[in-house]
């Protein structure tokens, strides 16, 4: 049957990752379902002018991607509007939602239960209680101002671990809202033997020997990344890994980046000079950066899906993460890297003994590799979803 969707979001930011990864590539996995009779359409606030974001959408059907002025701020803006009339025109009998706290969300969602149309939520990790515990009073107003009523009408919300699932609050939907854990998809564009140059590239951009043992950290550089935990394990680490270096891939708040250089610095004689600051990388630069590494350490107070750690596996580099992230358990059972707990020792401890084992690490980042290839493909994803959609589809609209 013929089965039309629109796609929302609040906005697409190449630099920003995440949730504008995760929209794109959730469109991409769709894409491959063309023969089942799906029909596309995606909207966001403008499109930003950057190369990256542009090459997301390069070669796809006219019709597919729609952009449009600013959401609003307190009150729905040009994004609503424009949604609004997009569904009209359109006709979907899905309407998936990414995201929750934006009034654009809460009034095209309005809109849409008012003629009949089936709605789907992507909280994006959102809705996990650690993530509820931020701006507390910002969120309370969204849920007073609508967010608690359109979420009581959803058909459903998807999750893209288990773990998101199991630790999310689900008391804003209804108790038959049907839940469904769909991985997010990837782009496994790296050649499975590109590691040994992307490597040498990233060494040399990055000023390391090829023999000096290397972390690399990759994410925003913002206190729920809890980067001062990588700091102190790095720390810890080097007293039984001497030379041992840290490369931080990432950008944030000015401030913030200083105060995690005065602690380095403050740990020790020379930690800071063992650490590089090597801002936000994307392109050929993030993926040498990622291949020059013995490891990937990601240690965040919480993650519903890591893209870094699943692009870390595409180049075959094995991963340290702390146990309290939703994709930990799948990763270290796949082989692919080492799980502990949210403890500076415990961390080193982990980062000793990856890096002692030199000969079976290659192991393990081919069997990250494969675990990826595995149970995040495009195809799948996208068969997943198409699958979801059938189940909750309204009555037919005509074509």
């Amino acid at each position: 049957m013929l089965l039309r969707v629109v796609h929302i979001t609040e906005s697409i930011t190449a630099s920003a990752g995440g949730t504008s990864t995760a929209f794109v590539e959730l469109i991409e996995a769709l894409r491959t379902q063309s023969a089942s009779g799906l029909e596309l359409r995606a909207i966001s606030q403008t499109l930003p002018p950057d190369d990256a974001a542009r090459k997301w959408i390069a070669g796809h059907e006219p019709n597919l991607w729609h952009f449009t002025g600013p959401r609003g701020r307190h009150l729905a803006g040009t994004l609503a509007s424009d949604a609004r009339r997009l569904i009209d025109e359109f006709k979907p009998h899905i309407l998936h939602l990414h995201g929750l706290w934006c009034q654009d969300l809460v009034s095209v969602a309005r809109h849409a239960l008012g003629r009949g149309i089936a709605t789907c939520y992507h909280p994006h990790g959102m809705l996990v209680h650690a993530a509820l515990r931020r701006s507390v009073l910002k969120k309370a107003i969204f849920r007073r101002m609508g967010l608690a009523g359109v979420l009581a009408k959803a058909d459903a919300v998807v999750f893209a671990t288990d773990g998101e699932r199991v630790t999310s609050d689900l008391s804003m939907f209804s108790h038959d809202v049907q839940t469904s854990v769909i991985p997010l998809a990837v782009n496994v564009e790296i050649p499975e033997n590109a590691r040994p140059a992307l490597a040498e590239a990233g060494r040399a951009r990055l000023g390391l020997a090829a023999d000096e043992p290397a972390l690399v950290f990759m994410g925003r550089l913002h206190p729920v990344k809890r980067v001062e935990l990588t700091i102190d394990a790095f720390a810890k680490a080097r007293q039984s890994v001497p030379g041992l270096k840290l490369i931080l891939v990432g950008d944030g708040d000015a401030s913030y980046v200083e105060s995690l250089r005065v602690r380095a610095a403050a740990l020790g004689v020379g930690l800071l000079d063992a650490i590089t600051f090597a801002g936000w990388l994307s392109g050929d630069a993030k993926w040498q950066a990622l291949a020059a590494a013995d490891a990937l350490i990601i240690n965040s107070e919480f993650e519903n899906f890591c893209y870094a750690l699943v692009e870390a596996l595409i180049v075959q580099t094995p991963v340290i993460m702390t146990d309290n992230l939703a994709m930990a358990p799948a990763a270290q059972n796949a082989g692919a890297g080492f799980m502990a707990t949210s403890d500076p020792d415990a961390l080193a401890a982990a980062i000793t003994r990856l890096l002692a084992i030199s000969t079976d690490r290659a192991s393990m980042g081919a069997r990250g590799r494969a675990w990826v290839e595995a149970s995040f493909s495009r195809p799948a994803v996208g068969a997943a979803l198409v699958r979801l959609y059938q189940s909750i589809s309204k009555e037919p609209v005509a074509p």
